[in-house]
């Protein structure tokens, strides 16, 4: 077992901190394969190591959104046409 001391724990706390988010939103832009090899991976992990599991930012996906339907129609395809 390592014990770190609460200086260095305090040092990868604060480090995590700064970067974390700017990451994250990095992290959402990539390709799955930058993905793969992006270091928010490691970040999150040091978040839930230090203990902030009930904070900690899970892998984030992609989220598309629904297409818009084309102008002039309603969303749900009804027309105003009798």
């Amino acid at each position: 077992m390592y014990v770190i001391s609460p200086a260095v724990r305090d040092a990868i706390h604060a480090v995590v901190d700064y970067t974390l988010l700017d990451e994250q939103a990095d992290y959402c832009n990539q390709d799955a394969l930058g993905q793969e090899t992006h270091i928010y991976r490691h970040l999150s992990t040091l978040d839930e190591w230090l203990g902030r599991c009930d904070t900690a930012v899970t892998m984030p996906v992609a989220v598309t959104t629904p297409a818009q339907p084309d102008s002039g129609d309603s969303p749900t395809g009804a027309t105003d046409a009798p």
